[in-house]
């Protein structure tokens, strides 16, 4: 990863001839200002590394993997301060996904029956068109005309596509 907008590199993190682990970051940090990556998801070893490389004191909370950071990504690494990270364990990380999206879908039902509502409204009387739930017959009860059934079909399963191998 190249830190700083020169073209001269000043110095690398690991240093040329250490071994590296598959998947480790190797830092450029070259002359110019510096920007702030997104770290989520980096090891707290990178973590170490990239202050290291910017000779930034690093502050962190938890275990695992960087969560959040205290500079935005894309912002200019100020000269002061501390490069502070929170990490979380991939379990934690789930945990607090599925917790975001419980809340988006409860909006969505909100956002759902807020329309139903809007629409009995705008209906002011008119002859409501019955919606079947799945599996539910329906009845067209229109003078002269004779009763129709309609059955909703079952949701059929999605087929899974194979997995490409290289």
């Amino acid at each position: 990863m190249v830190v700083g907008a020169g073209n001269d590199i000043e110095s690398q993190l690991p240093e040329s001839g250490n071994n590296v682990i598959a998947g480790e970051k190797i830092f450029l940090r070259t002359t110019g200002e510096a920007i702030m990556p997104d770290m989520t998801g980096w090891s707290i070893r990178d973590a170490k590394r990239f202050s290291e490389l910017l000779d930034k004191p690093l502050r962190f909370e938890g275990s695992g993997y960087v969560s959040e950071q205290n500079i935005d990504p894309e912002a200019e690494i100020p000269d002061k301060g501390a490069i502070t990270i929170t990490l979380m364990t991939p379990a934690e990380m789930r945990e607090e996904e599925a917790a975001e999206e419980e809340p988006a879908e409860e909006s969505e039902e909100n956002a759902s029956e807020d329309a139903e509502e809007t629409q009995e409204d705008a209906s002011d009387g008119e002859a409501e068109e019955e919606t079947p739930e799945e599996g539910e017959e329906i009845q067209d009860n229109e003078e002269g005309s004779e009763a129709a059934e309609e059955t909703v079909p079952e949701e059929a399963p999605l087929e899974e596509e194979p997995a490409e191998t290289e």
